[in-house]
């Protein structure tokens, strides 16, 4: 969600790249999950796509795959940082953040839905 939300809006943080002890996402790590019948290193994958605009994007080749997964933990701590920022800028009472992240998400949803 939050990496559909940094792509939305144009938001990427950099992220420390090589190190094995980081708390984000990898694609072996998603190999056996799927959300809506799709491995979730295929929605990683979508994400990245989208940004780049372009299927035969270096990026997107496996041997590229920790570049790909840099690129998604860009745009999702992107996301995140501007829901954080949004969330407690906000003045809402919601202390959960589900209204944020779901007003957000639907935006990025459907911005990315015209864009076709």
């Amino acid at each position: 969600m939050a990496a559909a939300i940094g792509l939305s809006k144009g938001l990427s943080e950099p992220v420390d790249t090589g190190q094995k002890n980081r708390n984000d996402v990898f694609i072996g790590g998603w190999n056996n999950q799927n959300l809506h019948g799709q491995p979730l290193a295929f929605w990683a994958a979508l994400i990245v796509w989208l940004e780049k605009g372009d299927e035969d994007a270096p990026i997107l080749k496996p041997e590229n795959d920790p570049e790909l997964c840099d690129k998604f933990n860009e745009l999702a701590m992107g996301g995140l940082a501007y829901l954080r920022k949004k969330q407690f800028s906000s003045g809402g009472t919601d202390i959960t953040g589900y209204t944020v992240i779901n007003d957000e998400l639907s935006a990025a949803i459907l911005k990315l839905k015209n864009k076709k």
